[in-house]
């Protein structure tokens, strides 16, 4: 049975004294935004972490940065140097007992910094070689008693990462095993307890305790994980990937929180449990219960549309450091004030224009706004309330609606008479995966994306759907849940796919909707005439020769 580190009055009377408004003498400070003006590298911050020597890093969409109160210093990809980052989508960020730096990519593996001389040391995936981690989305690291590094993988399960005497100095491949949860369970997040004990909770639900020795998994019963959150006196909420532990009776912090202090109350899953936590609204609150009172479990959350940011650290100093979905960092001194009530702010993913006064905004967590001369309405498709998680729309031509919901699928909207269609053929792979975009070409097709590489078109005159995959190259086979992160007619006509590992230019037989030949594009550190960076996040004619097309890399000729 799972020995009590702290009792649950002690840890309720902890965040009661977080949660609790400052007496009325206290001034209420203004946060102080660090952003791209003050040398961030970009605004999107995943992960936060204040190593052992005080340094707060920041990793973003766009680059790792190392803040030292004045200044940063940005690390970021350079194709042609096997020793910097492997790429500069940094997901998560940890420190090991020996003070190094690991830095979890997006799709691109591990990097380890190595202080003393400046240099970013790679752990990637091999299709063909299984001593290599088993995937390259890393999602959660934590170190093992005995220094190995244990590595959670999105859709990939877990690896055990041993650093031999000779990594750094000769370059030398760790030694690494690969692992499943049982029944082949993914996972959700994973925290080591004061005790050393390393507990890895599954999106099933399930929580294990992990031992290290045997490399095997026992399971406890009626247990439970929750994150660590901060709710201001606004509404607006933080959340980040620190862990607590329930085994029914009591609760335990999975991390050091003398290093890394809790916030005000815990955050539980309502319905599913979540890869991209910070993209999510769905918890319950169980930081609202008065002194002496019983914990009110299923409590919800104050019902707004105020920003939820991710993450946040609690400094040594008790500064708390949050990121952001786009607007960079904010430090708040909690030791002296609590949150200012603000605006609720929202932020942009998607902007779809109806007229010139007239556009839609789309945010992260179902979140629709209209904008129509100068008046914001909320909740655009309420008119709609047989539609929900609503995760991305386009407008065609004929001012039909092509609307994707995460539970429903496919449907057509028509604004004018009120007809809504669904379409129930199309694969909308219930809501896994990140947000997609959708097109409609000049010939009045609608293009779907699924995953893995699948893509449906629908031709909005004749109702006839045709399905193929672009995942043709076998030599770089995409993964089962692998996305289309741009889709793009170019004035030639020809469809262009993003990819986070690659781009495709489709090729059709002329005038006819056949199976399209599939040609690939891709980094290849041999030679500069390739891409320089794999993951396309848009594309574009080049203006001047529209036999171009430019990607998030330099432009490919034809």
């Amino acid at each position: 049975m799972l020995k009590p580190t702290k009792s649950l009055k002690a840890i309720l009377t902890i965040f009661m004294m977080w949660l609790v408004p400052g007496a009325t003498a206290q001034k209420t400070a203004d946060y102080e935004s660090v952003s791209t003006a003050q040398g961030l590298s970009q605004g999107m911050v995943f992960d936060i972490l204040q190593d052992k020597e005080g340094f707060i890093w920041v990793a973003t969409k766009n680059g790792l940065n190392r803040y030292d109160g004045y200044n940063f210093k940005v690390f970021t990809n350079d194709p042609y140097n096997a020793h910097t980052l492997s790429s500069n989508t940094i997901i998560k960020l940890f420190e090991d007992s020996k003070g190094r730096i690991w830095a979890g990519t997006e799709n691109a593996g591990l990097n380890i910094y190595h202080k003393e001389n400046g240099k970013f040391y790679r752990i990637v995936h091999k299709l063909s070689d299984p001593g290599t981690l088993s995937g390259n989305g890393i999602r959660s690291i934590v170190e093992m008693p005995d220094g190995r590094i244990l590595v959670a993988v999105a859709d990939a399960g877990l690896n055990t990462v041993e650093l031999t005497s000779d990594f750094f100095e000769k370059d030398a491949a760790p030694v690494i095993a690969r692992l499943t949860l049982p029944n082949n369970t993914q996972v959700y997040g994973m925290g080591k307890d004061k005790n050393g004990n390393i507990w890895i909770g599954g999106m099933d639900r399930s929580v294990y305790r992990f031992d290290p020795l045997k490399n095997s998994f026992n399971q406890l019963n009626n247990a439970a994980f929750f994150n660590n959150g901060y709710l201001n006196s606004d509404g607006s909420k933080l959340i980040n990937s620190n862990l607590f532990l329930s085994d029914g009776k009591e609760i335990y912090p999975l991390f050091d929180s003398s290093k890394s202090p809790a916030g005000n109350l815990l955050f539980n899953p309502r319905e599913k449990l979540w890869e991209f936590h910070h993209r999510e609204q769905y918890f319950y609150d169980i930081a609202k219960w008065e002194p002496g009172k019983p914990v009110k479990w299923n409590e919800e959350l104050p019902a707004d549309t105020s920003r939820l940011c991710y993450p946040f650290i609690i400094d040594r100093s008790g500064i708390l450091w949050s990121g952001s979905v786009g607007y960079g960092l904010r430090k708040y001194n909690t030791t002296s004030s609590k949150f200012k009530a603000q605006t609720p702010g929202f932020s942009v993913r998607f902007i779809v224009p109806v007229t010139s006064d007239d556009v839609f905004t789309g945010d992260y967590a179902y979140g629709w706004r209209r904008l129509k001369n100068d008046i914001v309405e909320t909740g655009a498709f309420n008119h709609i309330p047989s539609v929900t998680q609503i995760d991305n729309f386009i407008i065609s031509k004929t001012g039909d609606y092509w609307i994707k919901s995460d539970n429903k699928g496919y449907f057509k909207y028509n604004p004018a008479s009120g007809k809504l269609t669904h379409y129930p053929q199309i694969n909308y792979y219930n809501g896994e995966g990140d947000k997609q975009p959708m097109l409609e070409d000049s010939r009045g097709n609608i293009w779907f994306p699924g995953l893995g590489g699948e893509i449906t078109r629908l031709n909005t005159s004749t109702e006839r759907i045709d399905s193929f995959s672009i995942n043709t190259d076998a030599t770089k086979p995409m993964l089962p849940k692998a996305i289309c992160t741009a889709l793009y007619e170019d004035k030639q006509g020809v469809i262009w796919i993003g990819t986070q590992e690659g781009f495709a230019k489709l090729i059709f037989a002329q005038g006819k909707n056949t199976t399209p030949q599939v040609k690939w594009f891709y980094n290849n550190s041999n030679t500069r005439n390739s891409l320089n960076y794999n993951h396309v996040s848009c594309l574009m004619d080049d203006p001047a020769a529209p036999e171009n097309i430019y990607g998030s890399a330099p432009r490919v000729a034809d």
